[in-house]
């Protein structure tokens, strides 16, 4: 006679069982979907189509948000990574988020720094900014030098305040994006002024060749760990 326990255990294997074979139906059910909204985001997302937004007269201002936090070994390999973009109707907003290292020196040296007047509104509430400075060397580069507020949403804030694109993207200061990234993202606000938001597809660097902001090289790390991360990132991505 089954004894509570195992009765339990049997209940929930089962129950453990049945979820695993619908999501796993529902998954290859879904796959149709998946293929036909591939080859459309193919048909409208071409080299031609990429290259169309590079040659439109007025291009939408994307402002690059980039909250800074004790980044000073590779954040002007970063920021020179951001400005070698192809799309140029951009700005590069670096928020110095209360560093401890030497973070706003780097910068200030590599871009010839100038503190310019705080000359912006700043709706969104922060933790108090100290300048704001203009690169001589990029005048498209922004730093916005602030105390922590303990958050990479506040410092992200800040960068907002800031910003003064029409479009705002917001990544980590050791993010690499691909040369055609903004053009990419760009192109479903042109087709669609409704658009609120574009996605992207995120991938692990582990592993891979990294000269001057740009991969050389993919491959896979070393670490089986990082290898199944890897899996799961293309899993949910893709």
């Amino acid at each position: 006679m089954l004894t509570a326990f195992t009765a339990a255990a049997i209940v929930v294997s089962v129950a453990v069982t049945i979820y695993f074979l619908l999501w796993n139906v529902s998954q290859l059910l879904m796959s149709p979907v998946a293929a036909l909204y591939v080859w459309r985001h193919q048909q409208l997302h071409t080299p031609r189509a990429r290259a169309v937004v590079g040659q439109i007269a007025a291009q939408p201002l994307v402002s690059i948000v980039v909250p800074a936090f004790n980044e000073e070994l590779t954040i002007v390999e970063s920021v020179r990574a951001l400005l070698a973009l192809d799309y140029e109707a951009r700005e590069i907003v670096v928020v110095n988020d209360g560093s401890a290292d030497g973070t706003l020196a780097a910068l200030s040296r590599a871009f010839q720094l100038t503190q310019a007047p705080l000359a912006f509104d700043q709706p969104i509430k922060t933790a108090p900014v100290h300048g704001i400075y203009r690169s001589i060397a990029e005048p498209e580069l922004v730093v916005v030098d602030k105390e922590n507020g303990r958050s990479k949403a506040d410092a992200s804030n800040a960068g907002i305040n800031a910003a003064s694109g029409v479009l705002v993207l917001i990544i980590d200061a050791d993010t690499v994006l691909e040369p055609d990234a903004l053009s990419r993202a760009v192109v479903p606000f042109l087709e669609d002024p409704t658009t609120v938001a574009v996605g992207s597809n995120v991938a692990l660097t582990n592993g891979c060749r990294i000269e001057q902001g740009r991969i050389t090289k993919a491959a896979l790390p070393r670490s089986w760990f990082a290898r199944f991360q890897v899996v799961e990132y293309k899993r949910s991505f893709l």
